[in-house]
């Protein structure tokens, strides 16, 4: 086996159409038959099972921002419309990209369109997996699936307006044979809904938090997360000297931006940004580079 996997499957109510260089496996409605079959001169992609505990862990905020803003990146350079963000498909495809690591199998989740929020009117998944570890392996999942028809077609149909994400990183696993298990498991649920069908979610974490060293100060910069549905009311930056929270304020929605002032000159700081809407409160952003404020 080589060092990468890759399966797409599309369910589309009342009109299924599936092309993949993979495995593709279609069924029509929430309960319809379906079917497996490998696209001509291909073999899906298998792996041993192994029943020996796997250490895993689940997404970070870079690895979902990579796919999420290559996704629409990709459909922008089509002149498609982006895909919101949906916390809701994200914990379908996390749970089983954790399945497909912890078991060693790399196959389709045959339950996700009843898993996933009811009320689609369409609705697909990819999955894939490679050798590569961390954010390189989500950017690897993202060429892999541009570079698959039946996977790049999941990525540009306008049926779909909603997108869930989840990687798992584990440990690749060799053996004579070739890939046992993979580093990076990835899975991505698209859903087409309607403006009255969404049911609005807490926000997603903000990205790419960087922090720039001013006379006793700093300046921060982000990327907002998506609002989950609902608009943000605001958001919470959190300094940190090591493990200590030293400082916490609020900006605007709007922000994506801030100045931090009085802090101690040669101290090591980092940042983080929490978003707001009127559900709750994102996950804390992943830390931004230490800065240390000039005098």
């Amino acid at each position: 086996m080589n060092g990468t996997g890759l399966i797409m499957r599309t369910n589309i109510k009342q009109a299924l159409v599936a092309v993949s260089t993979a495995a593709v496996v279609t069924f029509a409605g929430t309960g319809g038959a379906w079917a497996v079959e490998p696209a001509p001169g291909t073999t899906a992609p298998t792996q041993s099972t192994s029943t020996a505990a796997v250490e895993y862990t689940e997404a970070t905020a870079e690895q979902i921002a990579v796919v999420l803003d290559r996704h629409n990146a990709y459909r922008a350079s089509k002149g498609l419309p982006a895909l919101a963000y949906d916390a809701r498909l994200s914990r379908v495809a996390q749970d089983w990209s954790n399945t497909m690591a912890t078991t060693g199998e790399f196959k389709h989740n045959p339950n996700y369109s009843a898993q996933i929020p009811s009320g689609w009117s369409a609705a697909a998944e990819n999955i894939a997996a490679n050798t590569t570890v961390g954010v390189e392996g989500a950017r690897q999942v993202m060429t892999q699936w541009i570079n698959s028809p039946g996977h790049e077609a999941n990525m540009v149909s306008t049926k779909f307006t909603h997108i869930g994400i989840g990687v798992t990183n584990t440990k690749a696993v060799y053996d004579a044979n070739g890939v046992v298990r993979y580093a990076t498991y990835a899975t991505v649920n698209f859903g087409g809904y309607s403006t009255s069908t969404v049911v609005a979610t807490k926000p997603s974490a903000a990205t790419n938090v960087r922090a720039t060293a001013g006379s006793k100060s700093a300046t921060v910069t982000w990327t907002r997360g998506s609002d989950g549905g609902s608009p943000l009311t605001g958001q919470t930056i959190t300094v940190y000297s090591g493990t200590q929270k030293v400082l916490s304020g609020s900006v605007s929605a709007t922000a994506t931006s801030a100045r931090i002032s009085n802090l101690k000159p040669g101290v090591a700081y980092t940042v983080s940004i929490i978003e707001t809407n009127k559900i709750g409160s994102s996950p804390e952003s992943v830390r931004s580079n230490i800065v240390k404020p000039l005098p």
